[in-house]
């Protein structure tokens, strides 16, 4: 999908927990994973990620609740 201002403003918008469901939960051959809109989520994911963020914490947490 392209990475339009709304797409990439929405995907700036979204918490950790949202972009990791988002990443792990979207059905197969979903166009927002696809080309640029995929690549940017990837990027902002990683960026959250590195920011400090116990990834694994909320990794586990987000298996233990179901999303």
């Amino acid at each position: 999908m392209d990475l339009t201002l709304r797409v990439k403003e929405h995907i700036d918008s979204l918490t950790y927990e949202e972009l990791h469901h988002g990443w792990h939960h979207a059905p197969p051959g979903d166009r927002m994973f696809q080309g640029p809109s995929g690549e940017y989520w990837q990027e902002r994911l990683l960026s959250v990620e590195a920011a400090g963020l116990d990834h694994v914490a909320l990794s586990q947490k987000a298996k233990w609740d179901g999303w």
